[in-house]
Formats: C-alpha cells, structure tokens, sequence
C-alpha cells in the first residue's frame, strides 16, 4: 500500500522576495505542505499518507501559490515557472491491507474471481455495463481476473481467492448491508441497525465483506430495477456503499460508522 509521497518540485524566483508554497493533496485531503527556497533547483517535499486518505483509485494533487505581502496588498499578482519533476514517486510498503475499499484495490492487484449469475450474460447490454464500472471502481485489472458464470443463483457461492460477486449469495458472509428481494435495504453495525430503507429502485449496494477466509465485495440490486451509471464511479474511504445512477450515494464504514478508528491513524 502507498504509505509515502516523496514529491520533487522546482520553482522560479519570483521578482518579490515572497517565497512560493507547495501543496500537496491526496484524495482532497492535505498530507504536506512546504515553503520553497524558489531557486530553479529540485526541492523534495516528502509526506506521509494516512490510510483514511486512500481510496480504491487516488488522485494526488501539487497545488503552487505565491501570496502577495507587499504594503496594502498592493503587489500584483504573477505567474511564476514551477514544474513537477519526473522523479517524485510514492513508496509502497507491506501492509495488510484493510477490509475496506481501498484495501480490496491492493487485494484485486494480484488476482480476482470475477464472479455473476448465468442471467447477466442473457442480457449483456444491461449487465455488461454494469460489471464493466463496478470491475473499474473496485481496482479489478482485466489482466489479472477470472470470469466465474453460477448456473444457480440461488445457491451460495464458495470463493478460492479474492472476488467480486454480482448478485449472488455468498457462502459464510456475514453482510452488513442486506437486501431482500422487495428491495428492502438493512444496514448493520454489529447487533445495531444502522438504517432500514425499503421502497427503493434505481440503487445497489456495494460492500466488502470476507467469506470462508477469502476478502471480497458484492454488489446487490435495490429493487427490480438496477441503476444505470451515467459516469465511472468512484469509491471512497469505507467499506459500504449506495449506488445510483449517478454514482455513490453514500459512502460509509459499517464498522466504524463514527470513524472513530481514525484517530489512531
């Protein structure tokens, strides 16, 4: 898993002596920060990434400002040459990865069992895109899956590694978020309910789950109908998620809904 950003900068002096500022965002969240010496030479800002920062695919930004301090604020503002240098790199170290999103990205990287009911290849032009996104979302590579097709989708299924079921019963899961057949959502915190919906079209659910040893996530419609994804979907930090058309609704960690743990972190 990333645990460290090591970002090389360079930047311009500027024709005031205010000193340019380096930022660095993982996720839109703010992991470092630097004042630079602004000399044309490499600058190395180095900062670590919290786990609650990651997501199943992570976007890190470098933002450059210059404020002005002159009298009044008078100085007028200038761009000023910077560049990121082809030598900042993140540091992977081996963690085990968590039972959340992100930690199922790090998980599908080696191999995946790509697991759907015989039904979705009878009507593959409602149910392809649907794996497509989900399979893109969750960190699944092409290169590395298994496609699994159940004759019966009734019966539970029995996963040999980590995968990613559709619309399928899982053998030994113990899910947080179920859905019945009417399209009635229950989202549960150990012995607490969390929510209880019912009424829903339109929507999926999206959670990690573990079965028989074996770290997974499953995906369930809400209703007789399943959402139609209008743009790639994204997941953040969590383990659950609703998902509509648009994309994630809600996302949130079903063992540790106050998010309480990430304080130790």
């Amino acid at each position: 898993l990333p645990v460290t950003a090591m970002i090389d900068v360079a930047a311009a002096p500027g024709a005031s002596g205010t000193p340019p500022v380096a930022t660095l965002f993982l996720n839109d969240y703010l992991i470092g920060a630097m004042q630079l010496t602004a000399d044309g030479k490499k600058e190395r800002i180095e900062a670590r990434i919290p786990q609650y920062a990651l997501a199943a695919q992570n976007v890190l930004r470098v933002s450059f400002q210059r404020q002005p301090v002159s009298n009044q604020c008078l100085e007028t503002p200038q761009a000023f040459p910077i560049s990121v240098l082809p030598t900042s790199h993140v540091v992977l170290d081996k963690v085990t990865p968590d039972e959340n999103f992100s930690g199922m990205a790090a998980r599908f990287a080696t191999d995946t069992q790509v697991m759907v009911p015989k039904g979705y290849l009878e009507r593959p032009a409602s149910s392809l895109p649907q794996v497509i996104r989900i399979a893109s979302a969750s960190g699944v590579s092409p290169l590395r899956a298994q496609l699994s097709v159940s004759d019966d989708a009734s019966v539970a299924v029995t996963p040999a590694k980590a995968f990613l079921a559709f619309e399928l019963p899982v053998k030994d899961a113990a899910e947080s978020v179920r859905v019945s057949n009417d399209g009635h959502l229950l989202i549960n915190h150990k012995k607490q309910t969390l929510l209880d919906l019912k009424s829903l079209n339109h929507l999926a659910s999206l959670q990690v789950i573990e079965a028989g040893g074996q770290h997974g996530m499953v995906y369930r419609t809400l209703g007789g109908q399943a959402p139609v994804f209008e743009r790639p979907v994204l997941l953040e930090r969590g383990n659950a998620t609703v998902l509509a058309d648009s994309g994630s609704l809600t996302t949130f960690d079903a063992k540790d809904p106050t998010g309480s743990h990430m304080i130790e972190d």
